[in-house]
């Protein structure tokens, strides 16, 4: 008998990365040329995600030196806020400071030059701390919206309900292979994430809220 009337013929059988390219709004675009501005997925309605680049940020990474000392009592006064323990952030005087490991914090300004904050913080922990510029090194983005809860558990393993992660949460997480730290910023959620996998990061959020649609700023 033949087995013709039992098996689809190959050339109709659906592959997972058809299906798959059927739902991606960037399927067409190569992974190498960056996510353009604009709306992407679902186009009806106001936009479920909204994505903003985060420009003009002068970004220091603090580390504790091992048997350095203390930090200064007087630093809390100079910055504004203390070095927060854990994976917290606190608004300083025109600075926030985000806990991302112990004994590590980013500190992030958005109205001053890179090397007037460090020369700031150099300063005010003397020699307790390793100081570097992330500035270039680091892409910052916002993302806000009425779907934002929504979408966000679709790519970030971290419990988001603001019972757990709340107004002064912050976490050093990775998503789908991107390491990214992320902090409630406004009405939002800010993700900081290397440069070198910022266009990865923004095809990840804009798969994932494809359904809802994403505009990109």
């Amino acid at each position: 008998m033949s087995r013709s009337r039992c098996v689809r013929r190959p050339s109709t059988i659906r592959t997972g990365s058809a299906c798959v390219a059927e739902n991606d709004p960037l399927a067409h675009l190569s992974p190498s040329r960056p996510v353009p501005a604009g709306l992407h997925g679902r186009r009806d309605g106001t936009p479920g995600l909204v994505v903003r680049p985060v420009d003009v940020v002068a970004i220091v990474l603090i580390v504790a030196r091992p048997k350095a000392g203390e930090i200064p009592p007087a630093a809390a006064a100079a910055l504004g806020a203390f070095l927060p323990a854990g994976p917290r952030h606190v608004a300083g005087s025109g600075l926030i400071l985000i806990g991302t490991a112990p004994g590590r914090w980013l500190a992030v300004a958005e109205s001053t030059e890179p090397a007037a904050l460090a020369a700031r913080l150099a300063t005010v922990l003397g020699g307790t701390c390793a100081l570097t510029d992330q500035s270039d090194a680091l892409a910052l983005f916002d993302l806000s919206g009425p779907a934002l809860e929504t979408v966000l558990p679709k790519f970030v393993p971290v419990d988001l309900h603001p019972s757990v992660f709340g107004a002064d949460a912050a976490a050093t997480t990775s998503l789908a292979l991107i390491g990214a730290t992320l902090w409630r910023h406004g009405d939002g959620v800010r993700f900081a994430v290397a440069r070198s996998m910022a266009n990865a990061f923004l095809r990840l959020v804009v798969t994932s809220g494809a359904e809802v649609g994403v505009e990109l700023q």
